[in-house]
Order: C-alpha cells, then sequence, then structure tokens
C-alpha cells in the first residue's frame, strides 16, 4: 500500500470510529473529508508533508495534518489506535451490511452485546433485534438478509478495488529485467463487475527466471503453490491472484484462454480449427507449419476471427457477430451529468466539482443535488434549491469552458410522484429521478411506481434503475420490458451509474433497453471531485453491454445537448400549461 493509500484509509477509518463514538458530525466530516482531499493530491505525498505544504491543502485542517505527518513518520496512528481501543475488534465488521449504520451498530453493541457477525447472527436467530426501539421485525428482516448476502459474498470484492490491487502487482513486475510483457486476464479484463481472483499472465525469455524473481520480490503478498510456470498466492483482502508464466511465443494464445470464459473459448477454439488453425498444448499450426502470435490480434487474424473486445468474451454468442465497430471509449464522454456538491451530500463543494471537470475537459457539467425527501443526505428545499441556483449563477463565468447545467436527482415517491413540485421542476435543465425508499413494494407496484415517475415531462433522466448496491443489496425488482418501453415511448434515458457499488443499469439490461429504443446516458454519480473516475467504470460497463457511441447522449457536444435538454423542458412546461387550461 502507497503512503498516499495508507493515510487515506487511515483518516477514513478514523472518521468512522469517531462516528461510532458518537463525536460531533463536524469533527466526523473533518476526518472523511481529509481522506477524500489526500487521495486527490496529484504529487508526491512525502514533500508535501516535508515542506510543510500539507497544512496548506484544501480540506485538512490542523488536527488532520497532525495526524498525516505522524503516519507518513511512524506508519500508525496513536489517535486510531486510541479510538480502536474502545471498542471490540470486531465490531466495523457489522459495517456495510444494509440496515445497519454505525449509529445502529452502536447501539446493538451497546444494548445487546453484539460485536461481530456470529453474535449478529445468533441475535436474529433469537428475535433480539426486533425488540429494540427503532428496529423492528422490518429492519430484523432486512438485517439478516444483508448478513446472509454478507457469508455469500464472502472473499469477493468490487471490480474497482480488484484492479486496484492488479495494476499494483502488473506495475511492480513490469520493473523487474526478466519479464518482457504483463497484462491483467481473466474476469478482471472482462470488466465483470465483482472480482473474486486476479490472474496476471507473463511473458518472459525465461519463464522460470522470472519466477523466481517475482518470488523473491513477495508479489503477491503471499505464496501458496510455486511453480515455474505458475505462481498462486493472496494479496490484501485475501484476495487470490494467480500468475501465469510463459515464454514469449506462448503469451498470446495463455492471455486469449486466461481471459475469456470456458464457453467463449471453446468456441474460439473450434472456430479457429474450422479456420485451419490447430492449437495445441505445444504450440499452433497452421497448415502443418508451426506459427508464433505476435499478440491476440494477430491470432484472432490466423484463427479468422473477427476482433472480440475483452469485455464481450463471456460466451460463444459473439464469436460470429459481423460489427463491434463503435463501442465507446473515455474520450468519446464529452461531459456528464449526476454530480453532487456539498450543498446535499456531497464532499467537494459546488466550485471545487465545477473546476475538476473544467480539468478534465470536459464540456459540460449537470448539477444534481439531492431533493428535499432525502433527509438523510441534506436534500434540498425549495429554498435552498433557489439558493443553489443563485451560487451557480455568481460563478459560472468563472469557468468559460464548461457549460452548466442546472439539475436535482429529484426522488421518486411510492406513489410515483416527483419530489418537487411542478413549478420547482420547471427551474432545472434537467431532472435524474431515482428511487431511494421503499424497497420491498411488490413487482408490480415498484414497476408502475417508475412509470408513473416516467410519464412526469420534466424527468429526464432515470437514475440507477434497479437500486442494487453491489455486496450489499439485491436490486429491486421490476419489468424491464414495461419500463424500457414507456422510457422509449415519453423519450426519457436511463443512465448507466458508473459508481462501482452500483453499476447500474446492469450490462445485462442494455441491449434490452436498446431494442425497446431507449438511450442510454453515462454518470458518475459523483460525491466528491476524485469520483469524476466513476466515468471509466461506467465506460466499462458500458461497452460490455455493447452500446454503441450513438446510443449514449453524453457523447455529443454541448451545443446539441443544450438544445436537446432545452427542447423537452419547453415541451414539459407547454404540456402542464396544456393540463391546466
Amino acid at each position: 500500500m502507497s503512503a498516499k493509500d495508507l493515510i487515506a484509509s487511515t483518516l477514513d477509518e478514523i472518521a468512522r470510529y469517531l462516528e461510532l463514538d458518537g463525536a460531533n458530525s463536524f469533527k466526523v466530516r473533518a476526518f472523511s473529508r481529509a481522506a477524500e482531499a489526500v487521495r486527490d493530491i496529484d504529487e508526491e505525498i512525502d514533500r508535501l508533508i516535508e515542506s510543510g505544504e500539507i497544512d496548506r491543502v484544501d480540506g485538512i485542517g490542523p488536527k488532520t495534518a497532525e495526524v498525516v505527518r505522524e503516519i507518513a513518520a511512524t506508519g500508525e496512528s496513536t489517535y486510531l489506535e486510541d479510538l480502536r481501543s474502545r471498542f471490540p475488534a470486531g465490531l466495523l465488521d457489522l459495517e456495510g451490511i444494509p440496515g445497519l449504520g454505525l449509529k445502529k451498530i452502536r447501539i446493538l453493541w451497546q444494548q445487546l452485546e453484539i460485536s461481530s457477525l456470529e453474535d449478529l447472527d445468533e441475535a436474529i436467530r433469537k428475535g433480539e433485534l426486533a425488540a429494540l426501539p427503532g428496529l423492528g421485525a422490518g429492519t430484523q428482516k432486512r438485517i439478516a438478509e444483508g448478513l446472509r448476502a454478507r457469508k455469500r459474498d464472502a472473499g469477493r470484492i468490487l471490480l474497482s478495488k480488484a484492479l486496484e490491487i492488479a495494476n499494483r502487482i502488473v506495475r511492480d513486475l513490469g520493473g523487474l529485467g526478466s519479464i518482457e510483457k504483463v497484462e491483467i486476464s481473466g474476469a478482471l479484463r472482462r470488466r465483470l463487475e465483482i472480482a473474486g481472483e486476479i490472474q496476471i499472465v507473463v511473458a518472459a525469455e525465461k519463464a522460470v527466471v522470472a519466477a523466481r524473481e517475482i518470488v523473491d520480490l513477495d508479489l503477491p503478498e503471499r505464496f501458496e503453490a510455486v511453480g515455474d510456470h505458475r505462481l498462486v498466492g493472496r494479496s490484501i483482502h485475501n484476495l487470490p491472484v494467480e500468475i501465469l508464466l510463459v515464454e514469449r511465443d506462448r503469451y498470446a494464445l495463455t492471455l486469449l484462454i486466461s481471459t475469456g470464459t470456458d464457453e467463449f473459448v471453446t468456441a474460439f477454439l473450434g472456430l479457429a480449427r474450422d479456420n485451419g488453425l490447430d492449437i495445441a498444448l505445444d504450440g499452433m499450426r497452421k497448415r502443418r507449419k508451426r506459427v508464433v502470435a505476435a499478440d491476440e490480434a494477430d491470432l484472432f487474424e490466423m484463427a479468422g476471427v473477427p476482433w472480440i473486445p475483452p469485455e464481450l468474451r463471456e460466451n460463444d454468442a459473439e464469436i460470429g457477430r459481423e460489427s463491434r465497430a463503435g463501442l465507446v471509449e473515455p474520450a468519446d464522454l464529452r461531459g456528464t451529468f449526476h454530480v453532487h456538491t456539498t450543498w446535499s451530500d456531497g464532499r467537494s463543494t459546488l466550485r471545487e466539482m465545477l473546476g475538476h471537470a473544467a480539468e478534465l475537459g470536459l464540456e459540460y457539467v449537470g448539477i444534481s443535488d439531492h431533493s428535499r425527501s432525502a433527509g438523510y443526505a441534506r436534500g434540498l428545499s425549495v429554498e435552498r434549491v433557489e439558493q443553489q441556483l443563485a451560487e451557480i449563477a455568481a460563478i459560472e463565468n468563472d469557468f468559460p469552458s464548461l457549460r452548466i447545467f442546472r439539475g436535482t436527482e429529484c426522488d421518486i415517491l411510492a406513489d410515483g410522484s416527483l419530489d418537487y413540485d411542478e413549478k420547482t421542476l420547471a427551474r432545472f435543465d434537467f431532472v435524474v429521478a431515482s428511487v431511494h425508499s421503499g424497497f420491498t413494494m411488490t413487482f408490480d407496484e415498484m414497476t408502475e411506481r417508475i412509470v408513473r415517475a416516467i410519464q412526469n415531462p420534466f424527468v429526464t433522466f432515470i437514475g440507477h434503475l434497479t437500486g442494487r448496491k453491489l455486496l450489499l443489496r439485491e436490486g429491486y425488482r421490476v419489468h424491464y420490458d414495461r419500463i424500457f418501453d414507456e422510457a422509449a415511448r415519453h423519450g426519457v434515458m436511463i443512465e448507466i451509474n458508473g459508481h462501482p457499488r452500483r453499476l447500474d443499469l446492469d450490462w445485462r439490461l442494455m441491449q434490452q433497453a436498446l431494442d425497446a429504443g431507449v438511450r442510454l446516458s453515462i454518470h458518475p454519480d459523483a460525491h466528491a471531485r476524485n469520483e469524476y473516475a466513476h466515468l471509466l467504470t461506467g465506460v466499462w460497463a458500458a461497452r460490455k453491454g455493447r452500446v454503441p457511441v450513438e446510443s449514449i447522449f453524453n457523447t455529443r457536444g454541448v451545443r446539441d445537448v443544450e438544445e436537446a435538454l432545452r427542447g423537452r423542458r419547453q415541451r414539459a412546461i407547454e404540456c402542464r400549461q396544456a393540463a391546466k387550461s
């Protein structure tokens, strides 16, 4: 773990323990904000600490700077150790189970002496949670379901986290003199949203020599099996790591075979054989002559198979498709929507979010803080909406390269109505309508709830359609065919929420949406400057869903987007005026 990662994670842990300890929200937020500030630092943090410039970094105050310096010097924090000593060691393991925030975890510990997942399981079996004031049978049921999901998903982590670990290993492997090529393979290369292991392929002139160097370098953190061509170990989060070592002439084939699923690889090898390329353990032959592929693209050409991007190598359905041209690339995104600020539950100010969007070269950004019913997220009252709009007007000229669209992430209420009245909705350039409550509705009830929101002429996008939070909760069930048909009929777009915890719309549903005539839009659901990075994970999901560039709204230029949003808003106003007359 790098110094910056260690400092940020330590500050985060302090914030969590402070909340568990009942500290005031300002103190908790100070450490949480300091962790984000550290993650946003682009230069070497050691130099900032040595020069004293760390004290002038926005988001780091005197107390947090003191903690940062101690961690940098010793690798530890006495403040964190003191906080840890006040609580049982396994208490934070309960965090992240749906229905259990840190405040509830504190109640469970104080009133039922629950300090581990095992204690929680036992208390649920006895019905003890349901008897606590403020919890009840419904909350106990939700926590029980979350605990079952936690057990089911043990040993799996989010794609983004797994890639962070894998990329660090690849970077360190690339520094070894014996290694010529190295690349991530397996499910990570296919960009599956949940990871259960890391696979890496290494090419070397002598695989045996490379294997010895890797073992000496202690990559990954510990080894469980060591061979001349295969190393198996565990990295942080106890994630399995497999490193395949081959001589350069087998690199392309090994990369292909280890990337695709068994179904995909079997179909590929069969088609290659039909086209005269024989692939065996001892190498490849075409017309009985030994051949070597320079890279994967060369191997596809030899096999007579059109190139298939790694993200699409899930099954045999891609073999034989005529074209995959036009899949979206990160550079295709011209702007984005669904961006939060400190006006609601964001951790970066409006100015910070706009400034970073401009630095990234985006042409436009849509600010969309939470609506008034979202009390948990400091949702904006109508009066605060006007105040935010006034701040945007006051500072937008400071960002001449950036078109700022005024919006909201507006709650879809239980009856399908929106959280603001029509007069307020008409103040926005766009509306992201999302479900944030009432997840226990029936299949039909939730479908009709979302359909009614789609039928509201002020709605521009439906946010995180299924409501899933990966490794935390399943999405609610809806009739997708009905929702997609209604969205297409009313011209409402559905977002691809790029937050690594959501990746919602699920890539498995994207073709169904496109076939119905729905346009999609990739959004970061950003709550801090660094979370514009969620646009990248959104692009991965869109590529995996085979979404072409032209079907993604925010690949359009600012003038087209302006015209589309202006026209839709005007039609909504006219529609409502006609309904009243």
